[in-house]
């Protein structure tokens, strides 16, 4: 919990304030200072007892836990719907850790107060990685269908491309009543998942860099001055569109880790929890703490190009 004044805080509560009023109308009223000095006195005793009391503290916590749920309900509420489908179920299945750990943690549950609000402020982290991975995401593949194609074809090295195929021959071999059944693997479903950003913003660099060498030749026979300067100006136009999307791929692929990272903690906590001290889980937590900060501080450095990114999507 953040550091907040207590006797400031103590001062505003709605039933001092409301005190403090009447006692001050009341002077006023009766034209007599009697009201006002006891009021006084009274206010002098409540705020060197009330705001160092337990039942204070515990009230405050109270409200902080509040108005972090209540935040996160909002934000959940507002970023939801832009999320995958995948993600949305993740979100859920970190939802329910946390519920199992706040279950395993009642016996000593001041103890691991602490331990709760960390990954809480986790939690709020996926979500705010999880909005920006939508976004990203969905750019590139904006991006990639106007560059690459409509077909959309995410094939791994040494795949052939299907969009080189006529679409009906393609149904054909596609169909699915005579394809084997294969089994993935979990971790390279997750593995080739991770890699999407890079590997689409790879694909879309690969183009940009064709349409730069054609430029390229189309300038070695040009002998016309105002040609060549739009040419060039085209030329270095696509260098800066390609090195934005690499940016974008890298990005996504550093999200995508930094999800999985919250991920993996609120499961091993969930698997310690009984075992190991509140001390020992929070020294973990910070650490992963620090890691999602850093992400953040990143992706605040990169502000101009999520302005950017919005304006194209909106």
């Amino acid at each position: 919990m953040p550091k907040v004044n207590r006797y400031i805080a103590a001062f505003k509560e709605s039933y001092n304030t409301a005190s403090l009023a009447t006692i001050v109308a009341l002077s006023f009223g009766l034209l007599s200072p009697v009201p006002f000095l006891t009021g006084l006195i009274l206010e002098i005793a409540y705020l060197l007892t009330v705001p160092d009391s337990k039942w204070y503290e515990a009230r405050m916590a109270r409200r902080f836990d509040a108005d972090i749920i209540e935040r996160r309900r909002q934000m959940k509420e507002a970023i939801l719907p832009t999320l995958r489908l995948e993600i949305q179920a993740r979100l859920g299945h970190l939802e329910e850790t946390r519920r199992q750990i706040d279950d395993h943690s009642q016996e000593d549950k001041e103890w691991f107060l602490e331990v709760l609000r960390k990954l809480d402020y986790l939690m709020d982290k996926f979500l705010l990685f999880a909005q920006k991975e939508a976004q990203f995401r969905s750019y590139l593949e904006r991006l990639h269908t106007e560059i690459v194609g409509d077909t959309f074809d995410l094939h791994l090295e040494g795949e052939e491309r299907t969009s080189d195929l006529p679409r009906r021959k393609r149904r054909m071999e596609n169909d699915i009543t005579h394809r084997p059944l294969n089994v993935v693997a979990l971790d390279t479903v997750h593995g080739a998942e991770d890699q999407w950003g890079q590997r689409t913003a790879k694909e879309i660099q690969e183009r940009y860099a064709l349409e730069q060498e054609k430029i390229e030749q189309v300038l070695a026979q040009e002998t016309d001055e105002a040609n060549r300067a739009v040419l060039i100006k085209r030329k270095d136009i696509l260098g800066r569109r390609d090195e934005f999307a690499g940016k974008i791929g890298k990005i996504l692929g550093n999200i995508s880790h930094q999800l999985r990272l919250v991920e993996d903690t609120f499961g091993l906590i969930n698997d310690e929890i009984r075992a190991r001290s509140p001390e020992q889980i929070l020294a973990d937590i910070e650490e992963v703490v620090i890691a999602t900060d850093s992400m953040s501080s990143a992706l605040e450095e990169l502000a101009p190009y999520e302005r950017m990114v919005s304006r194209i999507e909106t």
